[in-house]
């Protein structure tokens, strides 16, 4: 048997637009490099194994001459085509070099770059609210040090609460206004510019606005998404906070933004629709899509009494394991505190495989989801739920959350947090929704800014 050998291409990089390669008093741009070998663009046509001499030229600064052969020509959608070379002989291509000299210039080329494409308005602004922050935070780590020589631990925990209470509900007076401004000054911009801004309005106040667990979580995403089970943990724990007083006054910021209460009024109503379901039949399946830590199934088992934890029959379903373990624990945790039991079921399933895969039940007399249309577009948010649909029992009901659009909201969600959603008006809601339906409602929590269509079935 003969051996196989596999070719292993040497790794290439990318170089500077005027990395040149120059022969013959013609200059060739280099499309990129290995330590053996070059691409480069020309018109003048070459041959393979054409042996060639050449020197590589990047900002003012000449790396050989060095002996080539072409080993290889690529077509391209012009008339120009890539000619690939070896390097002849016992040397090598200078790549680290090179590299070095490309990166620099990229470094200063930009640095140099921005200074005149920022918008000269919006930096004023994000310049005067990096002020105030550096003025208010400043201010607050020097009472902090000052306080802190207090040795009465429980009076400084009730200065600590009160003081970053009062400066979280400051902050929360005149930063949406403040955030609104320079969030609508982008959307204003071509789009080839947004990006820029936001990332010129992070760099200048990310010291700031990131020094919340919180705020880190989300723009970090460590799961790959910023509204994961651990930020809505977060959301719900909103009286545990702990940190310099720095961190307290910014995490409790968040958490009274607008979304954030939605998230924790949200919790509630679901646990509400759970009843409601539970009352209207002996033995009630109940299914949660994209759960997350389930903090309502906890509430109940908290709040209920046994006899209607009994009628439950609860199917929990994630694609995060993770998330299926924390709701797990919160359950198990409320149970044995309360000396109750509820029958939960955890489904570890893609949310997508839902749309092919049948579940283990097909007669849920209630299927919820809070926290997932915020991410689908119109045509995979109308797929899923008709999927859903069919799942549900004659009399059944299927509930969707959704946020609706509040530019001052959204402002700090997607500047600040970097957390997108697809928001949805009532009436956008019905377009989707309505189709496929019995019957449809509209129902929204306390705050008002995440409705719920709640689709019956006859």
């Amino acid at each position: 048997m003969k051996a196989k050998f596999k070719s292993v291409r040497q790794k290439r990089w990318k170089t500077a637009s005027d990395c040149t390669l120059t022969m013959e008093s013609k200059k060739y741009s280099i499309v990129d490099f290995s330590e053996f070998g070059i691409g480069f663009i020309s018109k003048i046509p070459f041959e393979i194994d054409q042996k060639i001499s050449a020197e590589i030229e990047l900002q003012g600064k000449k790396f050989g001459p060095y002996d080539f052969s072409v080993s290889r020509i690529e077509d391209t959608c012009s008339e120009n085509k890539i000619v690939g070379i070896s390097i002849l002989k016992d040397c090598s291509i200078p790549v680290s070099s090179i590299s070095g000299i490309s990166m620099a210039e990229a470094i200063i080329s930009e640095s140099l770059s921005s200074a005149s494409v920022i918008d000269p308005q919006f930096e004023i602004q994000v310049n005067k609210l990096k002020e105030s922050f550096s003025n208010i935070f400043n201010k607050i780590k020097g009472i902090e040090d000052q306080h802190y020589i207090e040795s009465d631990l429980e009076k400084t925990k009730d200065f600590e609460d009160n003081f970053t209470d009062h400066i979280a509900q400051r902050l929360s007076g005149f930063l949406p206004s403040e955030l609104k401004k320079l969030y609508t000054s982008i959307k204003q911009m071509p789009e080839e510019k947004r990006e820029f801004h936001k990332n010129y309005f992070r760099e200048e106040l990310g010291e700031f606005f990131f020094s919340s667990p919180f705020s880190k979580r989300s723009f970090n995403k460590p799961l790959g998404y910023a509204g994961d089970y651990q930020m809505m943990q977060i959301i719900y724990n909103s009286d545990q906070i702990e940190g310099d007083l720095v961190t307290q006054c910014l995490q409790k910021l968040y958490l009274s933004h607008p979304n954030a209460k939605a998230v924790r009024n949200r919790r509630v109503l679901m646990k509400e629709k759970i009843l409601e379901a539970a009352g209207k039949n002996d033995e009630c399946f109940v299914l949660s899509v994209a759960c997350g830590p389930a903090r309502e199934i906890a509430d109940l088992v908290e709040s209920q009494d046994q006899s209607v934890l009994d009628k439950l029959r609860i199917f929990l379903l994630d694609q995060d394991e993770n998330a299926l373990e924390q709701a797990q624990r919160n359950i198990y945790m409320a149970q044995r505190l309360n000396d109750k039991s509820v029958q939960v079921n955890f489904l570890n399933k893609n949310i997508k495989d839902i749309l092919t895969d049948s579940l283990v039940s097909a007669n849920f007399n209630l299927i919820y989801s809070a926290g997932l249309f915020d991410y689908f577009n119109d045509k995979s948010a109308t797929a899923f739920a008709k999927s859903l649909y069919e799942y549900l029992a004659p009399n059944g009901r299927l509930v969707i959350g959704n946020f609706k659009s509040v530019e001052e909201n959204q402002a700090l969600m997607e500047l600040v947090l970097d957390w997108y959603l697809i928001y949805r008006s009532p009436d956008d809601m019905k377009r989707i929704f309505e189709g496929f339906s019995d019957s449809l409602e509209l129902e929204q929590e306390k705050e008002g800014i995440n409705l719920f269509a709640v689709i019956g079935k006859n």
